[in-house]
């Protein structure tokens, strides 16, 4: 599917976003949410997206639990009563097979919950969801609550686009090998098993929807699109800026899947082509890799480090910066482009994954092919340069960000959940 076509799916999809609360909160349910991190202790990523959605359907009137994994052996555990929720964290206790020890505790404490408060919706989040989905299903048989998973990226997706830069990565063939069979292929065979037996698949995006439904044969009729979103005053009380200086924000991981070697490059291709002074932020991962890669192009970049989600910190770098860049190999849910959007900035990203859905390009920001440094460059340029073109992006940046209310998106989710319910009985 063109990038042309997905967006416009896209853009129908967020359309449709938005149900009556007070529809909404009749007939409370009780609501298990199992994903990899405690949400309440992880700094960034789906499961702060996830604590968001879990306090949005509290307000709605239902009964949630979370069920975890502590992020290492070192992290306290936190179990206990967190904002009306119910928060079971469970920590490893065999070193070198978290994952294996983690998943196994999960599913023991899962069923004594199911039990005890005769749960009536299991939503299994992201890659740790893959794994625990089709275990609940099939160890547990006479525990039938309604049973989702929730890809907020698809394995197989992910597998295929990051396959293809392994080899300019100069990742070697035994690394490839190791990468493949041990990491991707256990996820996409339960990714498969997933998709065949839960009664309702939610996906991040209409991109991770049509993967699913081709390579995993995800029957139409079980597949729903439920995008992530912010809360709903996330920029209240920050007044987007302009920098003096033309400041690139760039959001980056421990992999290469964000693109942040792109960014680099186009930073100094902004110097050395269009004379361009800038300044460049990457918030997240200070891979020392890409340190030294700063210092060898002579660039003026700061390496921030992890920085919590609900921080000043974080929000006064989208509120001062001129835009989000985003030029990522693999993407099944870009959060960081709602934020910047929510602060007025427009992002520059790739035409990978979910990416062309959430940015309009030449509406609120610039959809540019991957690994494509002239035009990522360009398009940074324009951006930098021309300050009514800026403008009127940021304005429509601002409106996108409306639809991504984290109400809304809970208010969704509540909506396929009953009728899937309905559909069962």
């Amino acid at each position: 599917m063109g990038s042309k076509n997905k967006s416009e799916r896209g853009r129908k999809e967020i359309g449709q976003m938005g149900f009556s609360s007070k529809e909404i909160r009749v007939h409370a349910m009780r609501i298990l949410l199992i994903c990899r991190y405690n949400p309440y202790a992880h700094i960034g990523g789906s499961e702060i997206f996830l604590k968001n959605l879990a306090l949005e359907l509290v307000k709605l009137g239902q009964k949630v639990t979370i069920l975890c994994g502590a992020a290492d052996f070192n992290q306290h555990v936190t179990s206990g009563k967190k904002e009306e929720i119910d928060l079971y964290e469970v920590q490893p206790k065999i070193r070198h097979f978290e994952a294996v020890d983690v998943l196994a505790s999960c599913l023991s404490l899962c069923k004594k919950i199911i039990k005890k408060s005769r749960t009536d919706v299991v939503i299994n989040a992201g890659a740790f969801g893959v794994l625990f989905n089709p275990a609940i299903v099939l160890l547990t048989p006479r525990l039938r609550p309604l049973i989702v998973y929730y890809a907020i990226d698809s394995r197989i997706g992910e597998y295929l686009r990051n396959k293809l830069s392994w080899r300019p990565q100069g990742l070697s063939t035994v690394d490839i090998f190791r990468t493949t069979t041990l990491h991707y292929l256990p996820l996409i065979i339960a990714e498969r098993l997933s998709c065949h037996l839960s009664d309702v698949v939610l996906a991040s995006s209409v991109d991770t929807l049509n993967t699913l439904k081709e390579h995993c044969k995800l029957p139409a009729e079980k597949g729903e699109v439920l995008y992530l979103g912010l809360p709903d005053n996330f920029a209240v009380g920050f007044e987007p800026q302009e920098p003096t200086t033309p400041t690139f924000l760039h959001v980056a991981t421990r992999t290469e899947r964000k693109g942040t070697r792109f960014f680099l490059l186009a930073l100094k291709k902004l110097h050395d082509h269009y004379g361009l002074e800038s300044h460049g932020i990457v918030v997240g991962s200070r891979d020392q890799y890409y340190v030294a890669m700063t210092q060898r192009l002579g660039l003026n970049v700061v390496f921030t480090g992890w920085v919590p989600h609900d921080t000043c910190e974080l929000k006064r770098y989208y509120a001062s910066c001129t835009s989000l860049v985003s030029p990522s190999i693999s993407e099944g849910f870009c959060l960081p482009v709602i934020e910047a959007a929510s602060f007025n900035k427009p992002s520059i990203v790739s035409n990978a994954g979910s990416l062309p859905e959430l940015v309009r390009d030449g509406v609120d920001g610039y959809v540019v092919p991957v690994a494509d440094i002239d035009a990522l460059t360009e398009r940074m340029y324009n951006l930098a340069t021309d300050d009514e073109l800026r403008r009127r992006m940021s304005i429509r940046a601002r409106e996108k960000a409306e639809k991504f209310k984290i109400s809304l998106v809970a208010q969704n989710a509540l909506h396929i959940i009953r009728k899937a319910i309905d559909k069962l009985r």
